[in-house]
């Protein structure tokens, strides 16, 4: 009925009908998972790189490595695609590709060639890797010295 007593127009109660007659009540209580926060050993991880224990040329190289239950959770940079992978899994292999912030933007074969790298403010939080001790090393700062830059890594002594 409508407020002035007269009955409502059929349609009316047809669409009320159909909006609400599967309406039912939760099978299941509301559940509430928000993002965990960063934690030590994910804060870490951003701020220093982890240790590589393999470098592959090519995908073919990373899949055909034997691995064992005891190389779980190590590092290897795959040069081609210059992309970071943790072992996730011995029985069969699973690579998993590290997060992007740890793509390297450059590749150094040695300490002199890493050293001579020009360098910016913008390239400060970018990470290059070392190909001849196969470590990835974060630029921290950039160090000018009169007209010339030079990269401040840690670990790096000119």
């Amino acid at each position: 009925m409508s407020p002035n007593g007269q009955p409502q127009p059929q349609f009316i109660m047809d669409d009320v009908k159909l909006l609400f007659h599967d309406l039912t009540s939760p099978e299941s209580g509301v559940t509430f998972n928000p993002p965990t926060r960063a934690n030590p050993a994910t804060i870490q991880s951003n701020i220093h790189p982890p240790a590589i224990t393999w470098t592959w040329t090519d995908q073919a190289a990373r899949l055909g490595l034997v691995v064992n239950q005891s190389d779980v959770g190590k590092y290897g940079l795959q040069s081609d695609a210059n992309m970071l992978f943790r072992l996730t899994g011995a029985t069969p292999p699973v690579w998993q590709p590290v997060q992007t912030g740890t793509t390297a933007t450059w590749t150094w074969k040695n300490q002199a060639a890493r050293l001579a790298e020009a360098v910016t403010q913008d390239d400060v939080g970018k990470i290059g890797i070392q190909t001849d001790i196969n470590t990835l090393e974060l630029l921290s700062r950039v160090v000018y010295a009169g007209l010339t830059r030079r990269p401040e890594l840690p670990g790096c002594r000119p």
